[in-house]
């Protein structure tokens, strides 16, 4: 293992560095568009951009110097779904502790969503998000929420959300019921050209369920979310998609008949993109046991066969993100009967670890491309491939560390991580962005 040295700055409030000039030695690249791609190299940062790459080592005797026998550096990685409760439910995240998280992660920008309360939604609450998140490594992208009320009647001034800095639109963890006002939001929303992120899901359907219908709801004796709420949603979305010729992008596909229609419309040229959990890819409804309420999600963890399906889907489309779903509780959400437990897990900072569990290090490249690329063309994110004159935008990391996730490592301000006291392997070990580093111990 190597080390890593850094110098200290003047932002110790958020503990990242201001540097002036980084010196990454004989680290290998993983960038598709960088003629540097696969190979190793000596790369030499001032004053935030690539100032050099070489095959040999330079002269750098005045830089910091940051070397592993194992170090990999790619561009920056993204996150398109996270819940920072910030402000309303400060005890659960705030805005600071989740980008915290995202930047041990490795995540150098994490979209977040309007689960605030206020709802994230008018020009003063996302302009609060966004001084809050100032000066750190880590970029915050606002997404407000469709509707300015909890109620989904009320459409909320998109163009004012865009020039407050919303990065998107979000119905967060509520499906969006009334088609009509989809439909609308889909036209609002096209006219801006952010993406609009719905979660698929028919609530008349659905209904009070907590896990997956089949063997398993009837095994632990609870009330099951057949797979056909979220498939018949999607269909209806899709329809809207091709009816308005307006772009989507469906937030936590869980089924695989969900995905074969996305595949499907896809392939036909509508305008449609999604995303899929790390959770919904590294468990299955058998992982439950007897009532894991960390394991309580929502849309609920599926089958085997949904969970294989979607792991081969993130690999062949290009158009299927993956996020972290970031969803912290208090510990007395979790802590209690199944039923009256809260939905969703933490999830920042072990999306790379899953990843390279699920995907095996061989698919290294894939991996980075699905953490990076991705993300960025669905966000309309614009970063550089890593060549000289390139502004540093970098997520530094090792493939074979191992780590776990406890109560010295873990960032958020919850622990409600399915994974908590696991050992994991790969971790990212600094992200530069902002002209700063930030050290990932």
């Amino acid at each position: 293992m190597g080390s890593l040295s850094i110098f200290v700055g003047r932002n110790a409030h958020n503990k990242v560095l201001e540097m002036t000039q980084i010196y990454l030695k004989n680290i290998k690249i993983i960038d598709p568009g960088s003629e540097w791609h696969g190979k190793k190299a000596y790369v030499l940062i001032k004053d935030g951009k690539i100032d050099s790459i070489s095959s040999a080592e330079v002269d750098a005797k005045d830089a910091e110097t940051i070397e592993g026998e194992n170090f990999c550096m790619s561009r920056g990685w993204q996150d398109l779904r996270a819940n920072f409760s910030d402000p309303g439910f400060e005890y659960k995240e705030d805005i600071l502790s989740g980008l915290e998280s995202a930047a041990y992660g490795g995540f150098t920008g994490v979209a977040i969503l309007p689960e605030t309360d206020p709802i994230l939604s008018s020009k003063s609450i996302i302009e609060y998000v966004l001084r809050k998140a100032e000066g750190h490594v880590v970029n915050l992208y606002p997404l407000a929420s469709i509707s300015s009320a909890k109620d989904n009647e009320s459409l909320t001034e998109m163009f004012d959300a865009q020039e407050a800095g919303a990065k998107g639109f979000s119905s967060g963890y509520r499906p969006v019921k009334d088609s009509g006002f989809l439909l609308r939001a889909m036209e609002y929303a096209g006219m801006t050209g952010l993406p609009l992120m719905v979660r698929p899901e028919d609530s008349g359907i659905a209904g009070k369920g907590l896990v997956n219908e089949g063997t398993v709801s009837v095994r632990l004796g609870l009330k099951g979310i057949p797979a056909i709420a979220e498939e018949s949603d999607i269909n209806k979305i899709l329809h809207l998609c091709q009816y308005t010729g307006q772009p989507i992008h469906l937030s936590c596909v869980s089924t695989k008949g969900g995905m074969q229609a996305i595949e499907k419309a896809y392939k036909d040229g509508l305008k449609v993109t999604c995303d899929v959990s790390i959770h919904h890819l590294y468990f299955d409804e058998e992982d439950l046991g007897m009532f894991d309420t960390m394991l309580k999600m929502r849309p609920p963890l599926r089958t085997a066969e949904d969970k294989e399906y979607l792991r081969k889907a993130v690999i062949n489309n290009d158009f299927v993100a993956v996020v972290s779903d970031h969803t912290p509780h208090e510990e007395d959400r979790k802590q209690c009967e199944f039923e009256l437990a809260s939905y969703g897990a933490t999830g920042l900072q072990t999306v790379f670890s899953q990843m390279l569990e699920i995907y095996g290090a061989e698919k290294i490249e894939k991996i980075i491309e699905i953490l990076v690329l991705r993300p960025e063309k669905i966000m309309n994110i614009e970063t550089s491939p890593l060549n000289k004159g390139s502004v540093a935008n970098l997520t530094i990391f090792d493939a074979s560390k191992s780590w776990t996730l406890n109560n010295e490592s873990n960032k958020s301000k919850s622990k409600n991580s399915p994974l908590w006291g696991k050992e994991l392997k790969g971790k990212a070990v600094a992200v530069i962005n902002n002209g700063q580093i930030k050290k990932l111990n």
